[in-house]
């Protein structure tokens, strides 16, 4: 999933990591440790291609889901938290056209219209859209936001809750490697131990940055520890 070798990191003139080389393989849980000041957050973003490094290679396979400590969904405001986490695996615009036909066949019930509402409705059942409309629902309320929410704009959100429908696209799109920043930031005891669960029976590789215990405790199967610019 991920191979790296001779990394180093500079943040404002400061060398925060020199020559780290590791590997993650498809199933790693890895817990990424370190004081506050460390690199933590600097070494994700490289990981996920957000920032460059000042020297070393980064070798990534598969796809990758990145979730940054502070996520604002990419999205206009306008657009549903639904239809932003079914994004994560390209199904928003499947949905946005069959709701349109949806909405054309309140007025137009022509067979020509109903034809093409039930083709693409067909089209979308076979993409998994009904299916994903359901474990998006799952893992958002999972992650805390209310069902009623889920059907509602970005932008009447407030900032937790778009944190929440950000880091549910992520979860949703099932990505070979998660890279997760501080994941439980703003989440309640019942969504913390749901991500719990959620991470330890992931399929995929994972590299969370976490100052919660209790996570790395139930989901982590390695640890690498960010210290003095060494990574041990």
């Amino acid at each position: 999933m991920l191979q790296v070798r001779g990394l180093a990191i500079d943040v404002a003139a400061r060398r925060v990591l020199s020559d780290a080389s590791f590997t993650v393989a498809a199933g790693d849980k890895v817990g990424l440790v370190g004081r506050n000041g460390a690199g933590k957050t600097s070494l994700l973003k490289v990981l996920a291609g957000e920032d460059d490094a000042a020297a070393g290679v980064v070798l990534r396979r598969g796809t990758l889901g990145y979730v940054p400590q502070n996520p604002r969904p990419r999205a206009e405001a306008l657009a549903t938290a639904l239809s932003h986490i079914l994004s994560g695996k390209g199904l928003d615009r499947a949905a946005a056209h069959l709701a349109e036909l949806h909405r054309k066949l309140e007025t137009d019930h022509s067979p020509a219209m109903i034809d093409r509402y039930s083709e693409a409705e067909e089209r979308y059942r076979h993409a998994g859209g009904y299916s994903g409309e359901s474990e998006s629902r799952r893992i958002a309320t999972g992650l805390g936001l209310r069902l009623d929410r889920v059907d509602m704009a970005l932008g009447v959100l407030s900032g937790g809750e778009r944190r929440r429908v950000e880091l549910a696209r992520v979860l949703f799109a099932e990505a070979d490697l998660l890279l997760l920043d501080e994941p439980t930031n703003h989440l309640d005891s019942d969504a913390k131990t749901w991500l719990m669960d959620f991470l330890r029976s992931y399929g995929g590789a994972v590299i969370v940055v976490s100052h919660d215990l209790a996570l790395l405790d139930a989901s982590i199967t390695r640890v690498l520890h960010l210290d003095a610019g060494r990574l041990i």
